[in-house]
């Protein structure tokens, strides 16, 4: 009803004043956070995803991540906002490659930019949360939206603008990605030893999934894609960072297969497609 009667448009009228500046005091500090949860509430469904890059919402979220006028709160819920749109929806991952998203959330992965605001924004709060659980939750949100950038783009020029950030600075970024597989699998390591006794095999995939499981599976989904690309240097650095640790091209395959045994919804069937063939790559 909200998306039907325009209410995407009003709330990115209602945060575009946040780009150039911070609430000013507490009651507008909630109010900008609210205009944000609620977009994100709407960018989940399919309707909402389309309204949204309809409304030039992903041009807004991206000037709002990178602008350092904007409250970090806000550049942290913006990212938020631009990981739900793009997660199964290729026509947002599309625009965000055509209106140059990509260094800003490449920016993010690496640490920078809206991912540093984020640890910013979680100062001072009183909040719950340790300062590595919000490193971890911003870390995640990051390799969701690059894993979403990676499998749902099929035309071959904006997938590889994507894949080429992988190759740049000799493989930084395939080694922060190699570095946050590490840090994943030790969450879940230590996860899955805590678990209770007693829990079926779902009920164990269910508590694993939030604690590093979910994550580490779609790096093995931006490891499949990568791979599946050809580029002979990038095979050698994911197989050389593999052997590092002990493990082979198997070890990713396996990982894409997890994946796609979880996904359900709408266009599950077509992705499940574009994943296996990918996996079938790596392996062969």
């Amino acid at each position: 009803a909200v998306v039907a009667k325009g209410g995407t448009d009003a709330i990115l009228r209602a945060i575009a004043p946040y780009k150039r500046k911070a609430p000013a005091g507490g009651d507008e500090e909630e109010h900008c956070q609210n205009l944000f949860d609620c977009l994100c509430c709407i960018v989940m469904g399919t309707e909402g995803k389309a309204a949204f890059v309809e409304a030039e919402g992903m041009e807004l979220m991206c000037i709002v991540a990178r602008s350092k006028d904007a409250a970090p709160a806000a550049r942290v819920a913006a990212f938020r906002a631009l990981d739900f749109a793009c997660t199964r929806y290729a026509p947002a991952c599309k625009r965000l490659v055509d209106v140059r998203g990509l260094g800003t959330t490449f920016s993010a992965f690496m640490g920078k930019g809206a991912a540093a605001a984020h640890k910013q924004a979680s100062k001072g709060k009183g909040k719950k949360r340790t300062e590595e659980d919000t490193e971890a939750l911003s870390d995640e949100r990051c390799v969701s939206l690059v894993a979403s950038l990676a499998t749902e783009l099929e035309d071959t020029d904006r997938l590889d603008r994507v894949l080429a950030k992988f190759v740049e600075q000799e493989y930084e970024k395939l080694d922060r990605l190699f570095e946050l597989l590490d840090s994943y699998l030790e969450r879940y390591f230590a996860a899955e030893k805590a678990l209770p006794a007693g829990l079926d095999e779902a009920e164990r995939e269910v508590e694993l999934l939030d604690r590093g499981l979910f994550s580490v599976r779609l790096v093995g989904c931006i490891l499949a894609q990568l791979w599946a690309s050809g580029d002979e240097g990038v095979q050698a650095h994911i197989a050389e960072l593999l052997d590092l640790r002990g493990k082979g091209r198997d070890f990713v395959a396996a990982l894409v297969r997890d994946h796609v045994a979880s996904v359900g919804g709408e266009g599950a069937q077509e992705l499940a497609d574009r994943l296996e063939r990918a996996a079938a790559i790596v392996e062969a």
